[in-house]
């Protein structure tokens, strides 16, 4: 059994959808944990029943601060409520509520690969970058691996997946040195993207990731610093984005893309319905 782990903000119906879409692929292999944002006010407990979905969903009750810069809250209260659900549990993936996947084969591409996710060596000089070396939080949880900075990776989260003993090690070790009452405060960076692939390579001991996450993000640079990608339609998936992204998938793996626009009338989503099952 697979662990979806994914922070919810807003728009419930839209991440029923979503479920819905993957559910299709995974069928009973895969259970989800949704961790609604305190911030998006919206009431998840009756997903399931509300819009009839057939697999598993498990809405986490212990709330944790969250926003679009960082989700690290969410994945520690899903993976307190993960540790106490009786299923055998393989493998968890972690994405956002802003996907959906394109192409079949979810269960077995996480089962043959085991852990994908992004990484790449940081530019000390960013801006973003000189706050992540300058957490005394992660300097911590680096001085117990005994990781110098040169060993740091980034890399976006949406779609990574690991074993569960894996996801587990890299989760006691930020829930030790990360508290709810941190959390509560400004956000210094995104920090799931420097320590899910920093602790991934020591943990795994492996110089790269041996395959990558499952979620390719269409990003463009919004206009005004107030916009946000997931708000506007020239950053949403079209019809030509699945289908140019289908013809690359040299290695015919799973995956999936976003952001796809939360209007579930969109012609991108409509094609992706009509379309999934002749991707095996």
């Amino acid at each position: 059994m697979i662990a979806v782990i994914c922070p919810v903000h807003d728009n419930v119906e839209k991440v029923a959808a979503q479920i819905k879409n993957y559910a299709g692929i995974h069928g009973q292999n895969a259970i989800h944990f949704l961790h609604p944002s305190i911030e998006g006010g919206e009431d998840f407990s009756q997903i399931k029943a509300q819009y009839e979905i057939e697999c598993e969903v498990v809405i986490c009750q212990d709330q944790w601060p969250t926003n679009y810069q960082c989700t690290v809250g969410a994945a520690i209260s899903a993976t307190r409520e993960l540790m106490e659900y009786s299923g055998d549990i393989s493998h968890v993936y972690y994405h956002s509520d802003g996907d959906l996947l394109v192409h079949g084969g979810f269960v077995d591409t996480i089962v043959s690969r085991n852990n994908g996710y992004a990484s790449r060596t940081i530019d000390p000089q960013k801006h973003k970058q000189k706050r992540e070396l300058a957490d005394p939080r992660f300097r911590a949880i680096r001085e117990e691996m005994g990781l110098q900075d040169s060993d740091i990776r980034v890399g976006r989260i949406e779609g990574c997946f690991f074993e569960f003993g894996v996801w587990q090690e890299m989760l006691d070790l930020i829930s030790k040195y990360y508290s709810k009452e941190f959390l509560e405060k400004a956000t210094h960076w995104p920090l799931e993207a420097g320590i899910f692939p920093t602790l991934a390579r020591k943990i795994l001991d492996q110089e790269k990731s041996q395959t990558r996450q499952l979620i390719r993000t269409k990003y463009v640079k919004p206009e005004k610093v107030t916009d946000h990608v997931r708000h506007m339609e020239h950053s949403h998936i079209q019809i030509d984005d699945i289908i140019r992204e289908r013809g690359h998938n040299k290695q015919n793996l799973c995956f999936g893309l976003k952001w796809f626009s939360p209007d579930l009338n969109h012609p991108a989503r409509q094609f992706l319905t009509k379309t999934l099952d002749d991707t095996g």
